[in-house]
């Protein structure tokens, strides 16, 4: 029986599968991005800065990551189970602790976001929503310098696009626009990157989990 969605981090389907209505389905049909640095996962990951912009911490970083995406409901046209819509919710939270400094807190960040995923062909996504992200100082680098939280939070509306060249070989690009602007934000926002994700995870057989991968990642 042939297959579809045999891409890195796509569950395969079977390709005769009826269309209609799917709840809470396995897969995203636009999978989160490997290098950006508020990725929604669940991780604990060591991290070097060559330039620093945090006045008073030094470039070593520990990062724990909770949170991913969940996909809730798809639709699928007929004899395409790897096309149609897709509704995913987004949430993770981000927190940097500085290892110079008694693995001080320095700050964490809360995401959220609903965003709205097309895809009419196997190798072309799209998506549209609303992300909300609040940035918080952490309590012990606010003592430690004297420095006072900011009211940060952005609310964005979102639009992507991911193109995949072949199986491992993924690019896209997104940019975002602020509403409800303020005064210290940039409205717009833009970033792009190409992917590379491997066979099979490593250790372990083919089929195990999702494959390791390496992602390049520009802001604007």
């Amino acid at each position: 029986m042939p297959l579809a969605g045999d891409a890195p981090g796509e569950t395969p389907v079977a390709a005769d599968k009826p269309g209609g209505w799917e709840f809470f389905p396995e897969a995203g049909f636009y999978p989160l991005y490997i290098a950006d640095p508020l990725r929604p996962q669940s991780a604990l990951l060591a991290v070097w800065l060559p330039n620093s912009e945090i006045p008073e911490t030094g470039g070593g970083r520990f990062a724990l990551r909770l949170g991913g995406q969940f996909p809730i409901v798809a639709f699928h046209p007929d004899g395409k189970p790897d096309c149609g819509w897709q509704l995913d919710f987004e949430g993770g939270f981000s927190n940097h602790f500085d290892p110079g400094t008694s693995l001080d807190n320095i700050g964490w960040d809360g995401l959220f976001g609903l965003l709205l995923d097309y895809k009419p062909r196997p190798e072309l996504a799209f998506r549209f929503g609303s992300i909300h992200d609040s940035a918080h100082l952490g309590d012990e680098y606010a003592e430690r310098t004297g420095r006072t939280r900011v009211g940060y939070t952005r609310e964005e509306f979102v639009l992507g696009v991911s193109v995949r060249a072949s199986p491992r070989w993924r690019s896209y690009a997104e940019v975002g626009h602020q509403y409800g602007t303020k005064d210290f934000q940039e409205p717009l926002r833009a970033q792009a990157g190409v992917e590379y994700q491997g066979e099979r995870p490593w250790p372990g057989p083919e089929g195990a989990g999702t494959p390791p991968g390496v992602g390049w990642y520009f802001d604007f």
